[in-house]
């Protein structure tokens, strides 16, 4: 294709083009003074975890808190919270033994909210313990539930890429009420936090507001 601009071209028809055209523009009004030296990057915060959450909650353990919690529902379907020991929150081993030992007439299970980076639920049963981890990357980043994933059979190499954010027993909670598809909705939401999703869990089975009294 031919090209038929002219190389060149008048002020005027540049005023008409492109609107008012100065030629009097002076190279010399440009201000070079700024000294590029002085640019330090350390003033910058990037983030290059892009496997973490989005958001900010702030550093201090108030806005950060980690639980553990044993809910039971009663035959007449009241809900029971107990908070359990501060050994629990960081010894999963003792967060089982702790929800074994209990004695209950009814649906039991526990929840342990790590620092609102993610929670896991297990279900003391018949045939084990049943278990949820709503963010694997986040919990395969210390050792409290490795071993516990390992022997669910959840394979945790670390070459893996995780196609859900969560890994375990989905249908943990269905027979209370929370289908695998409601928790599936609850945990992909990237922009929640652990315990906002623990709230979401407890809104959606009715005992948001022991558990709001109680943590």
């Amino acid at each position: 294709m031919t090209n038929n601009y002219s190389e060149e071209r008048s002020d005027d028809e540049l005023d008409g083009a492109y609107g008012s055209y100065d030629s009097d523009y002076d190279d010399d009004s440009y201000d070079d003074s700024y000294d590029y030296d002085d640019y330090d990057d350390d003033d910058y915060d990037y983030d290059d975890d892009s496997t973490s959450r989005s958001g900010s909650r702030g550093d201090s353990d108030e806005d950060m808190p980690s639980y553990a919690i044993a809910v039971h529902r009663d035959d007449s379907g009241e809900w029971d919270l107990t908070e359990l020991s501060g050994e629990a929150e960081e010894d999963f081993d003792a967060f089982e033994k702790e929800l074994r030992k209990l004695r209950t007439e009814g649906p039991l299970f526990g929840i342990l909210n790590r620092g609102c980076d993610y929670f896991v639920i297990a279900r003391p049963g018949p045939n084990g313990m049943k278990m949820f981890v709503s963010d694997i990357d986040a919990a395969t980043e210390e050792d409290l539930v490795i071993e516990a994933l390992e022997e669910q059979g959840i394979d945790l190499d670390a070459d893996d890429e995780w196609d859900d954010w969560a890994v375990g027993d989905y249908d943990i909670l269905e027979d209370l009420g929370l289908t695998e598809s409601i928790l599936s909705v609850i945990v992909d939401d990237e922009d929640s936090w652990a315990d906002e999703q623990i709230m979401e869990i407890a809104e959606n089975l009715g005992f948001d507001d022991e558990l709001s009294e109680l943590v």
